[in-house]
């Protein structure tokens, strides 16, 4: 009889062992997965903040660009009317020399 009670005890004992383990490995699952889930959070965050960058930096070098496009377009203008003007009064002499 008393090796039926001690063994019934010790199943007892075993499992309320077992549910406790259970419980903590449950914990610390939980853990573990709301770890993950702030690091991929956090992976995110950063790389949307690079994205950001990467995009503000690439808008101000095609400002940039631009910038010097539009200047060497001006200088170019500019030329191209000097040069009108001088063919203009070229032509006009021409045409006062013709007549």
């Amino acid at each position: 009889m008393k090796n039926k009670k001690e063994l019934t005890e010790q199943n007892a004992r075993l499992e309320l062992q077992i549910k406790t383990e259970e419980k903590e490995i449950m914990i610390e699952i939980n853990d573990r997965e709301r770890r993950m889930i702030a690091a991929i959070k956090k992976l995110n965050d950063e790389m949307e903040l690079k994205v950001k960058e990467t995009e503000a930096n690439l808008t101000a070098l095609n400002d940039e660009q631009l910038q010097t496009t539009t200047r060497l377009t001006i200088l170019q203008n500019h030329q191209l009317t000097t040069e009108l003007d001088y063919q203009s009064k070229q032509t006009e002499q021409l045409i006062t020399k013709n007549t």
